[in-house]
């Protein structure tokens, strides 16, 4: 296989997820969710882990707080803003009401839950590695991630700003921490193998009982664990055997170009795509364009992939971009 460089096919990884995020959005069948779920938002928080790198609290606090708070408080009002104005109910109060409810109950944008569990499951852990005794280090982590799904799962509490999906953030983060430090051969599977690992743990995802965890559902809690690492690691090894074929040709350097675009900049994708969803099903039922059978629902899934490119665009060659740190 040919070597391409990690931040690529990282990226490549990045891209697949907000794929199956907007698949998921426009909706494909029970079965797909059914698949995605188990995998596709763990797999953000692994690769986080996997990109650990130990730096004061404070730093921390200050650097996340700007990349992940900063468009999750601008997107949440506007969002939030415009539900109400375009239902006659817009109020300070109804936006300060949304940061006390579960995130993922935010009107139209639902999928900025990710961004506060993302800061907090971050912080979270970095608080737990200046532990110095490592098998306390290691309890406090599994305790953190079961708390989270306990809480949800046998109390059914979800606690305002994803704090408890945060929680079971913290074991996968951890998880992609570990594969990166101790269990690097995993990402360097032979292409066989990753075959039989990508069927295996989508089969088994399949079949393992619902998860979710923006709404807290964990059907088979060590099935969630084995599935959403296991197809972790066979999407990373997929992305690098994609990489290493598409750049040998110019239509597949510049398919590549496409995925590593949405990948840098997949906080756009999560803050507006539902936006952009929302506005091309109502524009494509007023010109009495089906979307029920499977062509209108990739013809959405187009629509909405192209749209947000334009989208992308825009908020990075204007001031919009600080909103995402650039």
């Amino acid at each position: 296989m040919k070597s391409v460089k990690r931040v690529d096919y990282i990226d490549g990884y990045r891209f697949f997820g907000i794929l199956l995020m907007v698949m998921g959005h426009v909706g494909f069948g029970t079965e797909f969710n059914h698949w995605i779920h188990a995998f596709h938002m763990p797999m953000f928080f692994f690769i986080s882990g996997y990109f650990y790198k130990k730096q004061e609290i404070g730093v921390l606090f200050r650097k996340r707080f700007f990349a992940l708070w900063t468009p999750f408080i601008v997107f949440e009002i506007f969002h939030i803003a415009l539900y109400g104005i375009l239902n006659g109910s817009f109020s300070i109060i109804s936006i300060l009401q949304y940061f006390t409810y579960p995130t993922y109950e935010i009107p139209i944008a639902g999928a900025l839950w990710f961004l506060p569990a993302l800061f907090f499951a971050e912080l979270f852990y970095h608080v737990t590695m200046r532990i110095n005794i490592e098998w306390v280090k290691s309890l406090v982590i599994v305790l953190i991630s079961s708390f989270g799904i306990f809480i949800s799962k046998y109390i059914g509490i979800q606690l305002p700003l994803a704090v408890d999906v945060a929680c079971v953030g913290v074991g996968l983060y951890h998880l992609g921490r570990l594969l990166k430090e101790k269990y690097y051969v995993l990402i360097n599977l032979n292409v066989l193998i990753t075959v039989i690992i990508f069927v295996f743990f989508s089969y088994s995802s399949l079949f393992s009982g619902y998860i979710n965890m923006r709404t807290g559902t964990y059907s088979q809690m060590p099935m969630f664990w084995i599935n959403s690492i296991g197809m972790s690691i066979a999407i990373l090894n997929t992305m690098k055997y994609v990489y290493s074929v598409l750049e040998r040709y110019s239509i597949g350097r510049i398919i590549l170009g496409y995925m590593n675009s949405v990948g840098k900049n997949s906080i756009v994708y999560v803050c507006l795509n539902q936006l952009v969803l929302l506005i091309i099903i109502l524009v494509l039922n007023k010109l009495h364009i089906g979307i029920e059978l499977i062509q209108g629902r990739l013809l959405v899934l187009l629509l909405v992939l192209c749209c947000l490119k334009i989208v992308e665009y825009i908020v990075l060659k204007t001031p919009l971009r600080r909103i995402i740190g650039r």
